[in-house]
């Protein structure tokens, strides 16, 4: 498979038996057991830094260096935190 952009991020899936693949334009790729629930490829949201599997594993959060956070399946969308000139380089889900 030819990618469109570089891989930026990686989240696992709770089951341990799957997970996501985000690339740098909001392409998703999941493998194994992990749901595909969605991407930012074609959006207006670009620069994409990283991604979170939701507790349950049914959904996902992307995060890009404007500060924004999309989400995706039962992850809940909480608005945008912040916005910055630094980009955000991970995130973290609280369960």
């Amino acid at each position: 498979m030819a990618l469109n952009q570089p891989i930026v991020g990686m989240a696992a899936a709770p089951s341990g038996s799957g997970y996501w693949l985000v690339a740098f334009d909001g392409g998703i790729f999941a493998f194994g057991d992990a749901p595909f629930a969605g991407s930012l490829a074609g959006c207006e949201l670009r620069w994409v830094t990283g991604m979170q599997a939701s507790p349950t594993g049914a959904g996902y959060w992307i995060t890009s260096a404007e500060g924004r956070v999309a989400a995706f399946g039962d992850a809940h969308h909480h608005g945008w935190p912040f916005t910055t000139n630094t980009p955000p380089l991970a995130m973290a889900v609280l369960p």
